[in-house]
């Protein structure tokens, strides 16, 4: 957009406004006019004497909440394009406020300069589009419907009568305008035999549905030629939200559907030929040939996009890390990290498609190994709490404790069912939980059959999709690629790995509500001497560690019997503690090179000793490594053991081969630490701190400036915001509570204030809902206290700054 954008934004917190004005100063470099109104009837004022090209909304005001907001600038605002502003836990609001006639909505607290500029934008730029198909004359429609387009347009009216079609039309159907207007563009140009009549449900869905729809369709031009098009009919809606017009756009794809009869064709003469016998025996031939060389093309074309692709990829996301390593500007720095993002999501398709691929062409290796169920549900809990962590979504998992602890099977095929199923149920959930669970249904000598199951809390299915959710290339609604990404072909290779590992996939839904998968597999439980042979002999090999003298924290006797025996027999010295006092009293009088801490103790729990041990002991018995062992197979679990200082993380019962893994790994981490001693001080001030201000530098890409400015109205107006919670919770004030604490959530997420973000997530929830009222004044207390020594920390590093 080349002339000077006028920009309106109604936004009452100073720290978001203030992110807002930054970001736009960046992309627009001068050619934007920012005017800040920090209410909505202050926000009507300026109307009244300016004219705005566009209008940025937050719905949460002191004198207006909600749709509520939208609706009354809507009303009089209806020739402005407006954008909504909203929190992540309003994004159902966002759409809503679409459907009323928002031109978009962003989610603050993710929002970025360049996302920003593109949605201001395209709001302006469609506003202008619709008005012009709502209100200009018949002819400047036409010259607005892409009259040069080599596909087929069609505009029709809101019953589906055709107004108007291009030359693309013409050149594909053979007809001119004066012989098609007024026609229903369901029935033109289709036959008997398509099946295609006014009564189908492809233009009814678009005006009852108000949302585009695709579909394919045999078709007959003027001259009585077959053809085929694929077919998108978008809905042009009026300020109403009614359905004025219908643009259709064709595409030929006459030619694929050629070549997909050709080899059903080919099939047909296959299958013809085994019932004709010996007289069919050429055809037969010949048409296995064309099946194999067809097959053939395919993998050849397979492999050579895996490496066409994947060459200058990997150079793509190789060279922007190198890039990233430079000094940039914060405006070419957004641009790289989009780039690094886009060629990353772009490997993850590919990686998809081949799996499939594999998969059908039945090329797919499967193992037959031996493994741990409980170690499989744990790598995999491991791998995915960070994505659960960052959604502030639970995460849980339970296995039936008469599951035998060693199975024959392929491993890797299960964690890769288990990847994509629990991936999904992180991404579509919004808040709540997902389970993972492993059920013993039976046994016999030689096998078990498990149930396994992943449940969520998340968007639902509906029930009309449930019977299509395993097609590839399929998702549950039209818009979920645009809004959570992805392929649809992840259930697909869940359900192909399913039925060739013997077993059945179901699914149980509720939209709104959340799903579960299930599936049973059979596993054998004995191994045969040789795999026994070679397991044990491969678990043995525990030579790289020599010397190490080990603290076991244990109050189970029968688990300090077992863990000193696999200790001892790695060359080890073991000593024991029974409870978390007795293990402090013994590190304070012994030098010990490791310390694997059980989690649930009398005296003093695991959490208790190991933050005592990183806070309270001198330098060097206060960074000891320490290592988790705990039962506890709860979500949240390992998160809670590195807050308290720990190292690592190993479930019981362990897998000897996998916890010797854990010890290496967190071993060599304390070397890598030692050689850089000269950071030691520094690291250990930063563990204790409340802030991290990680994400706003990142922000400010190496302005000091702009972190002087967002600390400086943290420091400000944070003494204020708990102030008037105090007011609020005195008065029993729910809905001001619950204004206020809105108000704060985007200045704790930028100053790294994690320890409450949940706490503050929460006290929201309970003060909209008026629940709870006995947890909050302890909620609020908490907020209080964190952020006044949050406060303190910043000043100290203003100090730094200045």
């Amino acid at each position: 957009m080349d002339n000077k954008v006028n920009i309106l934004l109604i936004e009452d917190n100073p720290a978001d406004s203030e992110l807002v004005s930054i970001f736009l100063k960046g992309v627009y470099a001068g050619k934007c006019a920012l005017v800040i109104a920090d209410s909505l009837n202050k926000g009507l004022e300026l109307m009244d004497v300016t004219s705005f090209n566009v209008i940025l909304l937050d719905l949460s005001l002191p004198d207006s909440q909600g749709l509520d907001t939208f609706n009354k600038l809507h009303s009089v605002a209806a020739d402005t394009p407006i954008i909504v502003l909203t929190g992540l836990e309003d994004e159902n609001i966002g759409i809503n406020a679409v459907k009323l006639g928002a031109q978009d909505f962003l989610i603050k607290g993710k929002i970025k300069g360049s996302e920003l500029q593109r949605s201001i934008n395209y709001s302006i730029e469609r506003h202008k589009l619709l008005q012009v198909l709502a209100e200009r004359t018949e002819m400047e429609k036409l010259a607005l419907a892409a009259t040069k387009s080599f596909n087929s347009v069609i505009i029709t009216n809101e019953h589906g009568n055709i107004e108007w079609v291009n030359e693309g039309f013409t050149a594909l159907t053979g007809y001119k305008l004066d012989e098609v207007k007024g026609s229903h563009g369901e029935t033109l140009r289709r036959g008997g035999d398509t099946g295609i009549s006014e009564n189908t449900s492809y233009y009814k869905s678009v005006i009852y549905g108000k949302t585009p729809i695709t579909y394919e369709s045999k078709n007959y031009s003027k001259q009585g030629r077959e053809y085929w098009t694929i077919t998108t009919l978008t809905p042009v809606v009026d300020r109403n939200g009614e359905v004025k017009r219908i643009i259709a756009i064709d595409s030929d794809i006459t030619q694929r559907k050629q070549m997909e009869e050709s080899l059903l064709h080919a099939n047909q003469i296959a299958e013809d030929s085994l019932k004709k016998g010996n007289k069919a025996l050429h055809d037969l031939m010949k048409a296995k040939k064309q099946l194999e060389e067809s097959m053939r093309v395919k993998e050849q074309f397979l492999a050579n996009m895996s490496h066409e692709i994947r060459t200058p990829m990997n150079a793509i996301v190789g060279f922007t890390d190198l890039i990233l390593k430079t000094p940039l500007s914060q405006e070419q720095k957004q641009y790289t990290d989009a780039i690094k993002t886009s060629g990353e999501n772009l490997i993850v398709i590919i990686n998809d498609i081949l799996d499939f691929a594999k998969i059908e062409s039945g090329k797919i290796p499967f193992e037959n190994i031996e493994f741990s169920i409980a170690q499989v549900v744990s790598t995999l809990t491991e791998l995915m709490l960070p994505k659960s962590i960052e959604k502030n979504i639970k995460l849980s998992k339970s296995i039936d404790e008469k599951i035998p602890d060693r199975l024959i099977g392929d491993p890797t095929r299960l964690n890769q069912i288990f990847i994509n199923l629990v991936g999904n149920a992180i991404k579509f959930t919004q808040k709540g939980e997902v389970k993972i669970g492993v059920e013993l249904l039976s046994e016999d000598e030689e096998t078990v059959n498990l149930q396994f199951s992943v449940s969520d809390t998340g968007i639902g299915i509906p029930k009309n999709k449930l019977d299509n959710i395993f097609e590839a290339f399929t998702q549950a609604n039209y818009d979920t690629t645009r809004k959570y990404g992805g392929t649809g072909l992840g259930l697909a290779i869940v359900k192909q790995l399913v039925e060739l590992l013997g077993g059945v996939i179901k699914v149980t839904s509720e939209v709104n509500k959340g799903s579960v998968f299930t599936y049973a597999l059979v596993y054998k439980k004995k191994l045969s001497p040789e795999t026994s042979k070679k397991t044990i002999s491969q678990e043995n090999k525990h030579e790289d560690i020599k010397d190490l003298n080990v603290l076991l924290v244990e109050d189970n006797r029968l688990n300090q019997i077992l863990a000193q025996k696999v200790l001892s027999d790695w060359g080890w010295e073991v000593d024991i503690a029974d409870n978390g006092l007795i293990a402090i009293e013994k590190i304070e009088k012994q030098n010990f090179d490791l310390v694997l801490m059980d989690i649930q103790l009398p005296e003093m729990d695991g959490y208790e000793a190991a933050r005592y041990i990183r806070e309270k002991m001198p330098t060097p018995k206060s960074v000891i490594p320490i290592i988790a062992m705990t039962a506890h197979a709860i979500s949240g679990e390992e998160e809670k053991c590195y807050k308290a200082g720990m190292n690592g993380y190993v479930s019981k019962p362990f897998n000897p081969n996998n916890l010797y893994k854990k010890i290496n790994t967190v071993l060599n981490m304390k070397n890598n630490e030692t050689k850089q001693s000269n950071n030691e001080d520094a690291a250990s001030n930063n563990s204790n701190k409340h802030t991290d201000l990680t994400y706003l530098n990142g922000l400010a890409n190496g302005s000091d400036t702009f972190i002087v400015e967002m600390l400086t109205i943290f420091i400000e107006q944070t003494p204020q915001s708990i102030a008037l919670m105090e007011d609020a919770l005195k008065k029993e004030d729910w809905k001001s509570l619950r204004q206020i604490v809105h108000k704060i959530k985007p200045s704790i997420m930028f100053t790294g204030l994690n320890e409450i973000v949940n706490d503050v997530a929460v006290l929201e929830e309970y003060a909209a809902e008026e629940s709870h009222l006995d947890t909050i004044p302890t909620l609020v207390d908490k907020v209080k206290k964190v952020c006044a020594e949050a406060i303190i920390e910043l000043k100290e590093e203003l100090k730094k700054l200045k």
